[in-house]
């Protein structure tokens, strides 16, 4: 024995892994004579086990030498002596020093590979904290803190537990969980904005690492070996899928809904394992019971797609029960703690569904409806084992069950229909969203997409998933049966969405850290992992071990060999993680814009939504929470930005936006959707061009250039009226130029236009400067960039003879008033052109005061009305001239011409005292002159040079400011017919005066 222990002794001294193996060969030597191939021990150890002469050549095979010797070695007892038949009823000997030693390793190991984790989500770090302030990453986690700032603003601390009640409906309805958790926390640090950032961009890398924790316990739970536990970690900490969505400041929903479900994994196999093994199954059941039901719980209630996340359960039921039942077991006994977990569930969401409003009916009672699935499963299960029942039968009748059930309840509850085709829809209808992708899709690199998001690790877990599906449904084994369900349900939800990817990536890791060990046992660099132990062989397996796998030193081969293995399954990871966070971190020309937009928005004193950034929507929440703290939506964006970029109209894109947005941000290689030809695309005449022409694509005027990143990847307009440089030219196209500083550099702005058919030519500037235009210089004044208005100066007498031919502009001949022609168009006058309406346009004038004529005025116009409109019944009081808004004729605030039921009228007054005079009926499709005339104390109404009516009116008229043509002044009231040589004078016209404007048109 002394010479035995003595060489035991020795080989533990240099070799301290072969404890394990040296517990492997006293296994198999007590049946008997052994092979080799019967003990897990590698190659190398095994000989010099044979070299010390511990065991010895026997029979065919090896014997141990002195079993008791090598025993009481390992065990370091000094009297311990062992005859061979005591063997043969030996017991398991007691915890040695040695497991202590080994605990303390293992937990040092798992603190390490959670730190390895945490370091992969950490690599963002640089681009989150940057110049004092938080920046998180991406798109969406701008929405949750907004939301949770926007809570914490309501609230008076952490504990005003009150506030939960009366979330926004959008929480309610969507992440209430994950919303009053992050809430709590940025009370608990202060409650203001900088605690919110501190909370949402630490929040993933916490929850990676408890969920690595959880990944761990599951593991070790599943297989009962550390090693696979910790390669489960690694794994975890090296899926891509995972990293990114986990990442420093990419604070959205997932990192939160990935903790949910590994912690509802733990529990499941806890109670599975406990199941299975047959010990101790009281003492934790309930505890794990518990967990399990709380887990559930916090997944439904964390996300509003949560049902989504625990209907493998039901599969899981039904697969537990059925193998149950094959293996002879009680389903009620073994499945007692799920259903209970499940009850728990059930009341902990319908109890915050109805007492503080938490998601609809459907989805805070759907752990009610798992709960009375799963009763109904283990009762007909239960009731098969007692009438022997086959497996194959019971499963059938499961299945026909559950197909008739899922068909019939649509109809007997339509509300459930409804939320189910809803939920149809969400999966396969929506588009637009890089997650909604699948994971195969071209965008993702079709085939090569899976490698992409979980690196090789993907090859390397889905094997034995599906190992773990045939062992677990072959053999009485419902943890493994339970992951792998788990691992093939996210699967077929990733191949749909690409969302769903990060779910798997949990059980992905788990395969993929027994696959890992596995392979590593192939090639002797570790011990077989124990969930491949064959008992039959005398291997040590699962059944014949009481201990956990523990956790051995490497020889210098074994561990360059595990490195090198290691370094193979993470080497797609290593390069697509860093890939796959950058592109989510917000870019420093992203950041720079922002941040000056936000200094500029300050220096103008604007509000929300004065400084609305109009953007691409996959960043705009991010600009806008940046720029003005509001990050709410970005629904107008995704509605709108696309189609604006694809457009060639800015006129109407101005007028559509000019109440809404404050700021437009163009950005290199943006999508576009439209029509126009690239080069007439808004994107690249504000992206390239600065809002500017190039001679082949006229520029754009409303928008003003105001900034441009280092390197120009984002632009930066605002939206401005523009001033309108108006001239008269000799036919050819007038150009103006203007120099304009753009952030760090001085670009060219350029428009040109063509003149009119009688050689005026208008056009819109967004900037201040000095122009030319039509051989006369123009300095613009930022006031009336931002007015709107005309550069002309004002006349007291304005001429209107509509021969422009066509353009969005009418021109004043007299006095400089011109005005802008919105819907209308040109067609034969009573001499040369006319204005045609068809009662959807008018004219309008603005900046009218020179011609108020507080001593009186002179307005005439001709008309001609459409034949076939009834103007006696149906439109009865259009406007022809009229500086007044829409009201009744005596309330008239200013002037008018116009028709009352096909006669001609005019009135004047200060909106209380009216002067309304009428004349004859002027509907019938000619051509009549009417004119209004006042000289502070009588009018006169004249028609075709006509005096139809006078009256003494000595009382104000309210001076105008915008004027109407072809309708009241706020653009109501409109005409339909012909309005040619509109005149308006400040002094009173005499008759004669009246009849030279009638005849001059007329002989």
């Amino acid at each position: 024995m002394t010479e035995t222990r003595e060489a035991t002794n020795a080989l533990l001294a240099e070799r301290p892994n072969a404890e394990s193996a040296l517990r492997s060969i006293l296994a198999a030597d007590e049946r008997g004579t052994w092979t080799f191939d019967d003990v897990d021990v590698d190659s190398g150890l095994f000989g010099e086990i044979v070299a010390a002469d511990i065991v010895e050549k026997r029979d065919g095979g090896y014997r141990v030498n002195d079993p008791a010797a090598v025993r009481a070695a390992l065990d370091g007892d000094e009297g311990a002596t062992e005859t061979a038949s005591s063997r043969s009823i030996s017991t398991p000997s007691m915890p040695s020093l040695s497991n202590v030693r080994v605990d303390r390793t293992a937990a040092l190991a798992l603190a390490g590979a959670l730190a390895f984790l945490a370091l992969l989500r950490l690599i963002s770090i640089s681009a989150v904290f940057r110049e004092g302030a938080i920046v998180l990453s991406a798109n969406d986690p701008y929405f949750y803190r907004y939301i949770v700032e926007t809570v914490a603003a309501e609230t008076s601390g952490p504990f005003d537990f009150g506030a939960l009640a009366s979330l926004p409906q959008r929480v309610t309805a969507g992440e209430p969980l994950l919303v009053v958790t992050l809430w709590f926390w940025t009370e608990l640090l202060g409650g203001d904005a900088n605690a919110s950032g501190v909370v949402l961009a630490v929040y993933p890398v916490v929850f990676a690492v408890l969920t690595g924790a959880l990944v761990y316990l599951t593991t070790l739970r599943l297989t009962d070996d550390r090693r696979v536990g910790l390669a489960a970690v690694l794994a975890l900490a090296l899926v891509p899928a995972h990293a990114y969505r986990t990442s420093l400041g990419f604070a959205d929903h997932h990192a939160f809904d990935y903790f949910w479900l590994a912690l509802t994994a733990a529990a499941l196999v806890s109670l599975a394992v406990r199941s299975s093994r047959g010990s101790d199954r009281d003492a934790g059941m309930a505890f794990w019971s518990v967990v399990f039901g709380v887990a559930v719980a916090g997944q439904t209630l964390a996300w509003e797609a949560g049902p989504l996340l625990i209907l493998p359960l039901g599969l899981i039921v039904v697969g537990w029960a059925t193998t149950a039942v094959r293996a002879g077991m009680s389903p009620i006994r073994e499945l007692g703690g799920v259903v209970g977990g499940l009850a728990l569930a059930a009341v902990l969401t319908a109890g915050a569904h109805f007492a503080l409003g938490w998601h609809g009916e459907t989805v805070a009672f759907a752990p009610a409806g798992l709960f009375v699935g799963a009763v109904a499963v283990v009762g007909v299960a239960e009731l098969a084992l007692r009438q022997q029942w086959s497996a194959g039968r019971l499963l059938g009748g499961e299945v026909v069950a559950g197909v008739v059930v899922f068909g019939i309840l649509p109809f007997v509850v339509p509300q459930l229909g409804a939320e189910l085709q809803s939920g149809i829809q969400f999966l396969f209808e929506t588009e637009g969203i890089v997650e909604t992708q699948s994971l195969v899709s071209a965008d993702q690199g079709s085939l090569v997409g899976p490698l992409l998001s979980f690196g090789l690790l993907v090859l390397l877990g889905l094997p034995y998933a599906g190992w773990a599906m045939l062992r677990g449904s072959r053999a009485y084994e419902p943890g493994l049966l339970a992951m792998a369900t788990y691992a093939w349900y996210f699967l077929a939800l990733a191949l749909v969405q690409l969302r769903f990817a990060g779910e798997l990536s949990v059980f992905v890791a788990i395969f993929a850290g027994l696959g890992f060990v596995h392979l590593a046992a192939k090639i002797d660099a570790v011990r077989m992992p124990k969930p491949f132990a064959e008992v039959e062989s005398g291997r040590r397996g699962r059944e014949k071990a009481e201990e956990t796998m523990g956790l051995e030193r490497p020889e210098r081969r074994e561990a360059m060999s595990l490195l090198g293995l290691g370094l193979f399954a993470g080497s797609f990871s290593f390069v697509q993680i860093p890939v796959k966070t950058g592109q989510l971190l917000v870019s420093d020309g992203l950041y720079d814009a922002a941040m000056w937009m936000r200094e500029y928005s300050e220096e103008q004193g604007w509000e929300y939504p004065e400084n609305y950034v109009f953007s691409e929507w996959s960043w705009n929440r991010a600009y806008n929470y940046l720029v003005n703290g509001n990050s709410d939506s970005y629904g107008f964006a995704r509605s709108n930005y696309r189609e604006f970029l694809g457009s060639s109209n800015g006129e109407k894109w101005y007028q559509r936006l000019q109440d809404r947005v404050g700021f437009v941000v163009t950005e290199g290689g943006a999508t576009v959707a439209g029509n126009a030809d690239g080069g007439a695309m808004l994107q690249s005449r504000l992206h390239t061009q600065y809002g500017g022409g190039d001679g082949s694509v006229p520029g754009i005027g409303h928008y003003k250039a105001l900034y441009a990143s280092e390197g120009g990847s984002q632009k930066v307009f605002g939206l401005v009226p523009g001033a309108i440089l108006v001239g008269r030219g000799d036919g050819d196209s007038q150009t103006v130029t203007t120099e304009v500083d753009v952030g760090s550099e001085s670009v060219t702005y350029e428009r040109s236009v063509q003149p009119t058919e009688n050689g005026w030519c208008a056009v819109r500037v967004p900037h201040a400067g000095e122009y030319s235009l039509a051989g006369q210089q123009y300095q613009v004044s930022e006031e009336v960039v931002q007015s709107g208005g005309f550069s002309s100066e004002k006349g007291s007498r304005a001429v209107w003879s509509f021969n422009e031919g066509h353009g969005e502009y009418v021109f004043d001949s007299e006095g400089g008033h011109h005005g802008y022609a919105n819907g209308v168009s040109w067609t034969n006058g009573i001499d040369g052109r006319a204005l045609a309406f068809d009662g959807s346009g008018s004219v309008t004038v603005p900046n009218v005061e020179e011609l108020s004529g507080e001593n009186g005025f002179t307005v005439s116009a001709w008309l001609r009305t459409d034949g076939g409109v009834d103007y006696q019944e149906k439109l009865q009081y259009p406007r022809i001239v009229s500086n007044a808004e829409n009201s009744r004729y005596n309330e008239t605030a200013g002037f008018q011409i116009a028709l009352a039921n096909g006669k001609a009228l005019a009135s004047l007054g200060d909106g209380e005292d009216v002067a309304t005079l009428v004349g004859p009926p002027v509907d019938d499709s000619e051509w009549h002159h009417l004119a209004l005339v006042w000289n502070s104390n009588e009018v006169w109404f004249y028609v075709d040079s006509e005096l139809v009516q006078h009256q003494n009116f000595t009382s104000s008229v309210t001076p105008p400011n915008y004027l109407g043509i072809g309708a009241s002044s706020d653009n109501y009231q409109r005409f339909r017919g012909r309005i040619d040589q509109v005149e308006i004078r400040r002094q009173p016209a005499g008759q004669k005066t009246i009849i030279q404007l009638y005849e001059q048109f007329t002989s």
